[in-house]
């Protein structure tokens, strides 16, 4: 006959208890010396947690004895939860990782919990385990407050005596940042693409100019996946008596060497307005071409083009759009497929704003549409961590951001603002699921001018903050992204700081918008 004794045990302490159970073999018996051990371990009573960090808390304590308060314990149990731990929640609490090994009792021990979020109340509590898997009673309950993370926060101007536009703003593979636009001081006197590269700290590491001896400007900017940036844009000549735009994509390395440039030349005014990496390879992108002399809607149209990794362009559709519609922002699906968003109408049909979801072959799968009647257009379009999208609407007079499901179906807008002109450029998902939108302001601010505005709001579009910077002129936010680090970088056109007529104002803040420098 053989006799055996099994105790359920945590994961975080089995490997405790199977170094100090003993087994005794006799007459074909097995037999735990333990089992006659019913005296379970002394309570904790003198839990302390200091040494708070922005995500760590540090909790000292005396060791229990194995009995009561004689021996050595087998194993803690420690957890910890956002509110006060009780026998009744001790087993939804959270417990920690790699406890210590229990000291002789009377010893002292410390124990770092790491992993917690800043800014946070978080309550403790412990229990010790003996070697026959006896528990002490609940020790007391403490508690601490982790603080405020350190984030880098800065404020650069970049340029010349005269004009620079800044249009958008990415994150770069090496934590650094770089923004594009325009630049009327550093070209050949019609103006060129301007790309400033700076580090994680705002200096500047280089700034390369591009374009042919016409004008070329960038509006938009995206990471590639050997490290590199495509823009996209348009070049050429425009003024009354001329009209030869074309859609201008030119692809760069880490470094801001060119690589490659290629244009589309459409009917006439052709805007390249943002390129993304495709999912099989090259880029995708989008614009519209048309008469400028005519009415757009009902002489050109919108289109979506492929390009190669070389640069050349595979194919162009247009017939993905109707000729009413101006598609003005893309995104990439995660898992395939892209969304876009623009504005439609004119002439004789009203306005409108779309959504529409396309395949990888650029085949329709569904289309809304939003705010009939009015001009709200889609700057940014992001997806959302949820599967649905958000986009950031520059309406009439006060900003709109528009959160809709994965099939396009409306979940909530939110308006912003206040009495005056506001104009939303900009959105991105922030690190807790929640949206920021970036912005210009005649509402808020230092002066009677626009100002830069910041806004967050919480997943049901309630507002949660908003923030303001700017000087005695004319400044807004045109491009927000997340930084590493958890806060934004902002970029921007100042014309109350740096060193010209205007200039890229790039904005690094912290997590809640705040420039602490």
């Amino acid at each position: 006959m053989k006799t055996k004794w099994r105790v359920p045990v945590g994961a975080a302490t089995a490997a405790a208890l199977a170094a100090v159970v003993v087994w005794s073999c006799g007459n074909d018996r097995l037999v735990d010396i333990k089992l006659n051990d019913t005296i379970s371990p002394a309570a904790i009573t003198d839990l302390v947690a200091d040494s708070a960090t922005s995500g760590s808390i540090t909790l000292h304590w005396t060791a229990p004895g194995d009995n009561g308060d004689k021996g050595t314990a087998a194993a803690y149990d420690i957890r910890y939860h956002k509110s006060k731990i009780t026998s009744a929640n001790w087993d939804s609490a959270t417990q920690c990782d790699g406890e210590p090994t229990p000291k002789p009792a009377g010893s002292p021990e410390s124990y770092v919990v790491t992993g917690l979020d800043e800014l946070t109340e978080y309550f403790f509590a412990i229990k010790a385990i003996d070697d026959a898997a006896n528990k002490s009673t609940l020790s007391e309950v403490v508690s601490d407050t982790t603080l405020e993370k350190y984030y880098v926060t800065w404020a650069r101007t970049f340029g010349g005596w005269n004009e620079e536009f800044a249009t958008d703003v990415a994150v770069a593979p090496d934590g650094g940042y770089v923004i594009t636009g325009e630049t009327n001081t550093f070209d050949n006197g019609f103006g060129d693409i301007y790309l400033v590269k700076v580090d994680e700290n705002g200096n500047s590491e280089w700034a390369k100019i591009y374009g042919y001896e016409l004008t070329e400007d960038a509006r938009t900017i995206a990471v590639t996946p050997d490290g590199g940036y495509i823009m996209a844009g348009e070049c050429g000549l425009y003024d009354e008596f001329d009209d030869t735009l074309d859609a201008y994509f030119v692809k760069v390395n880490g470094s801001g060497n060119l690589q490659w440039e290629s244009r589309y030349r459409g009917q006439g005014h052709t805007l390249g307005r943002a390129a993304v990496v495709a999912h099989d390879g090259g880029y995708m992108a989008i614009g519209d071409t048309y008469e400028v002399f005519g009415n757009p809607p009902s002489n050109g149209f919108g289109f979506i083009l492929k390009l190669a990794e070389s640069g050349e362009i595979l194919w162009v559709d247009s017939l993905t759009f109707d000729r009413s519609l101006s598609p003005v922002s893309i995104a990439a699906i995660p898992g395939g497929g892209y969304v876009i968003a623009g504005m439609g109408g004119g002439g004789d049909i009203p306005y409108f704003t779309f959504l529409m979801k396309i395949d990888n072959s650029a085949n329709l799968l569904w289309m809304r549409s939003f705010y009939e009647g009015h001009t709200d257009i889609p700057f940014s379009l992001i997806c959302a961590s949820d599967g649905g999208y958000v986009t950031a609407c520059w309406a009439s007079n006060d900003m709109t951001l528009l959160k809709v499901d994965a099939t396009g179906q409306k979940l909530w807008d939110a308006t912003l603002g206040g009495g005056e002109q506001d104009n939303a450029m900009a959105t991105a998902e922030a690190g807790d699921g929640n949206y920021v939108v970036a912005g210009t302001s005649e509402s808020f601010g230092n002066g009677e001018s626009f100002d830069l505005y910041l806004a967050k709001v919480d997943n049901s579009g309630q507002l949660i903050w908003e923030r303001t910077y700017g000087g005695d002129q004319a400044d807004g936010a045109v491009s927000i992204s997340v930084a590493p680090d958890g806060g934004f970088i902002v970029g921007a056109l100042t014309k109350s700081f740096g060193a010209g007529l205007s200039d890229y104002w790039l904005l690094k803040l912290d997590p809640q918008g705040r420039l602490n420098e």
